[in-house]
């Protein structure tokens, strides 16, 4: 499934494995400036334009993610998903 999902936002998928017990995930490196749950934690006021940014960036996203998971039970919980942008101010959505 996560071989499958093919989205500009979601970091890409390659590989995963067990080692010692642990569970590991190799996907694509982003060069993250920030956090971005905790900077929008700190800022007092965001623009209009850069508030229409981020929301549709997260909400295409979230339509992605919808539509390749169809029939699969989603919560979307976000205490587990983890926002980041790179320098550019892309924004990237990992799920924990």
């Amino acid at each position: 499934m996560l071989l499958a999902m093919d989205h500009p936002n979601i970091p890409k998928y390659y590989n995963s494995f067990v080692y010692n017990e642990n569970f590991y995930i190799i996907s694509q490196y982003i060069k993250s400036s920030a956090n971005l749950s905790s900077e929008l934690e700190r800022e007092v006021f965001f623009t209009e334009s850069k508030a229409k940014e981020i929301i549709n960036q997260v909400n295409s996203v979230i339509k992605y993610c919808l539509k390749m998971l169809r029939g699969i039970y989603l919560s979307i919980n976000f205490d587990y998903i983890n926002f980041f942008h790179d320098d550019n101010g892309r924004i990237f959505v990992s799920f924990l």
